[in-house]
């Protein structure tokens, strides 16, 4: 301890003899916290900040794989094939869902440029797939889950609805028009939900219309029925 006060002493007395080193000393000090504050703020936003999900700890990511010849296991997107499979079979999970990526064109508008949107379809209603209830609006029904993209019928983010119409309540009822086609707005999720990919839109879809798509998961009614142990089960 007593090192520790006679090696600040000696730094306190070297600063008031260089005036101009301390105030540059001090600058550089405050430029590296701020940038390693700024880095930490980025890096929970990325990687640790929360999905938006409902008991988004419960969720379970399933996939197929296959065993490579060296003897690696490759994970691939679950199969529409795999999916209907595990949704017959299923004594676990509360829900098992399907959703798939993909994109649209919204078209130019006066000087406004044509727009590739991040569109994602899903297998059940939001409330189910996702774990979020819209903001404005209602969720998609279970005739324009089973019409899939045929409904003509979306779910858009509030910053879409921001950006194109200016108020997300404004915009329920609302048609846009996504790679020539025509869908109205049923829905608009609230503030910065996002998931996933970082979607625009989201659209009913029916599985065997996909090559492949990803599965999620939940669990809550398995951890309701039969307690902690089985709810330790889902990882």
């Amino acid at each position: 301890m007593s090192a520790l006060l006679q090696d600040l002493r000696y730094a306190s007395r070297s600063l008031r003899k260089s005036p101009g080193f301390a105030a540059a000393a001090i600058l550089t000090l405050t430029i590296g916290i701020g940038a390693a504050t700024a880095i930490s703020g980025v890096i929970h936003a990325v990687f640790r900040a929360p999905l938006g999900l409902a008991q988004e700890h419960r969720l379970v990511r399933l996939r197929d794989f296959q065993i490579a010849p060296d003897g690696r296991r490759e994970l691939w997107n679950t199969s529409g094939r795999s999916f209907d499979a595990v949704r017959a079979q299923n004594q676990v999970f509360e829900i098992v869902s399907a959703f798939n990526a993909g994109s649209g064109t919204l078209p130019a508008a006066g000087e406004v440029p044509a727009e590739r949107l991040s569109v994602v379809g899903i297998s059940d209603p939001l409330s189910q797939s996702l774990g979020v209830s819209p903001a404005w609006g209602r969720d998609f029904t279970a005739k324009e889950i089973a019409l899939g993209r045929d409904a003509r019928v979306i779910a858009i983010s509030d910053t879409l609805a921001s950006r194109l119409l200016g108020d997300g309540g404004a915009s329920v009822g609302r048609a846009i028009v996504l790679d020539g086609g025509s869908f109205t707005i049923g829905a608009v999720l609230p503030r910065r939900f996002r998931f996933p990919y970082d979607a625009d839109v989201w659209m009913p879809a029916r599985i065997h219309q996909w090559s492949a798509g990803k599965v999620r998961t939940s669990q809550r009614r398995v951890s309701r029925a039969a307690g902690p142990t089985s709810a330790g089960m889902s990882g």
